[in-house]
């Protein structure tokens, strides 16, 4: 009986699920990087000065990596999904060829060092065999190999007049120790490990102070009506709507649900109606419909993506609400 129950929950969950939503559209969700340079700007990166004695290259390759990833418009971006969004893939900074030219220089240094060990003993046992009268003494060797290497060292951002506005910390160590018989030792050697610090560091924060897109999948709410004159219509155009979005003509699907809200007022098409604005970067008239909506799951969603553009704002940016 318990297990009836649980099935008809679950199809009854399916079937409300179903005829809660109806559209779908990919887009993207915007993720602000870790650190803001307040203010914004343009900003130099210079190649991070070696203080230790491995792997004497990584500050250069790490500063490059830093200005690609800042000259890059957006990060994340899949191929055949669309951002619809026109301020969202500005760039938060513009990079500068020299120093004087830049409002916020970002450097730093670094040191790699490392250490390793290798010990080999000889030992020797007695055992009596089956057979013979005496022990015999057998002779065998062990062996005991360590190696480390380890990170130090931070990132700076400073204003023009040299004063300090963020200050990173670069850390790590990787190390390995082993002890054996009768075999060689297979521990790692330090360059090896000094260079996987140094891959990890590229890759942890090169992007520090770039966004990122997260791909997201925005589901739109079935739209019906009661009135039979206009279920026609409502119908005929929930499915134009449907080819519009699947082909990602969001304006044309906006369009549509303006002229059925000019019919008829409803929470779902406020609903979806604030969707779309917020899909475009107009998070004015997406706050208003969704308030019409009286959807609080949506009204939270908006209140962070208003911080987001507060954001962009105040780094010296324009942001332009686009309409239908």
């Amino acid at each position: 009986m318990k297990n009836t129950v649980k099935i008809l929950s679950l199809a009854l969950l399916i079937f409300v699920t179903s005829i809660s939503y109806g559209q779908s559209i990919k887009s993207y969700e915007l993720k602000m990087p870790a650190k803001i340079i307040a203010g914004g700007g343009s900003v130099f990166v210079k190649a991070l000065e070696n203080g230790g004695k491995l792997e004497q290259g990584f500050g250069e390759s790490f500063g490059k990596a830093l200005k690609t990833q800042l000259d890059k418009e957006t990060i994340g971006q899949k191929s055949g999904t669309k951002c619809f969004n026109p301020w969202y893939t500005t760039k938060l900074y513009k990079t500068a060829d020299g120093e004087s030219q830049a409002d916020f220089i970002i450097s730093g240094s670094y040191a790699i060092n490392g250490d390793e060990s290798k010990t080999s003993t000889v030992n020797s046992s007695k055992e009596k065999l089956e057979g013979l009268s005496k022990p015999v003494t057998y002779y065998y060797y062990s062996y005991t190999a360590s190696s480390k290497a380890s990170l130090v060292g931070s990132i700076v951002v400073t204003k023009k007049d040299g004063s300090k506005t963020i200050e990173i910390p670069l850390k790590g160590d990787k190390s390995k120790s082993e002890t054996g018989y009768l075999k060689k030792e297979s521990v790692a050697s330090v360059s090896s490990f000094a260079r996987e610090l140094s891959k990890k560091q590229i890759a942890t924060y090169q992007s520090m102070f770039s966004p990122t897109f997260d791909e997201k999948n925005y589901r739109f709410k079935n739209v019906k009506t009661k009135d039979k004159v206009l279920k026609k219509e409502f119908k005929a155009n929930e499915k134009a709507i449907k080819n519009q979005l699947k082909a990602d003509n969001l304006h044309e699907a906006a369009k549509l649900y303006l002229e059925l809200e000019s019919k008829e007022k409803s929470e779902n098409l406020s609903y979806n109606i604030g969707m779309c604005y917020e899909l475009i970067g107009n998070f004015t008239k997406a706050l208003e419909y969704y308030n019409n909506a009286g959807d609080k799951g949506a009204l939270k969603d908006i209140n962070e993506l208003i911080k987001l553009k507060t954001t962009f704002e105040s780094l010296g940016l324009k942001v332009e609400e686009g309409v239908f």
